[in-house]
């Protein structure tokens, strides 16, 4: 049986810079708050995952932030369309906001296959709320951008 590997990079980025599909409902929502997002570079403090530290450094708090979310990935991806297709290896940008409340939304990638963008959406709408970012002592929403590498070995 082949064993299942899954690897995800996080970048933290401003804003998407690739072409990306996008849930219909994403859309006004995407226009709503794209005027309203905060860079993660201009931040105070990054969001917190659960059970990252809140007080740690922005560079220690997005670090955390982006073991997390990776872990959530590799528990929460089902790998079923690769390996009834004998695909070995895909690779998938997505981008999502974190809003003012901690939660996640406008989830987009892009992905192609809809089995597969099915999936990414999927899991990460599911990740859970965060502590949301701050800036002036005021939560903001800011936006994230990852890349998912999918392996089978």
């Amino acid at each position: 049986m082949k064993r299942l590997i899954f690897i995800a990079s996080f970048i933290l980025l401003a804003s998407c810079s690739t072409t990306q599909k996008q849930t219909p409902d994403a859309i006004s929502d995407t226009q709503k708050n794209k005027s309203e997002l905060v860079p993660i570079f201009v931040l105070d403090t990054a969001p917190v995952f659960p059970g990252c530290q809140p007080d740690l450094i922005k560079n220690q708090q997005i670090n955390c932030l982006s073991k997390k979310i990776a872990k959530h990935i590799r528990r929460q991806f089902n790998m079923r369309y690769l390996i009834n297709n004998n695909i070995t290896e895909h690779r998938i940008i997505a981008s999502f906001i974190v809003n003012k409340d901690g939660s996640v939304s406008n989830v987009k990638t892009d992905e192609t296959n809809p089995q597969l963008l099915q999936e990414t959406i999927r899991v990460l709408t599911s990740l859970p709320v965060m502590q949301p970012a701050q800036q002036n002592n005021q939560s903001v929403a800011t936006s994230f951008t990852i890349p998912i590498k999918l392996v089978l070995h």
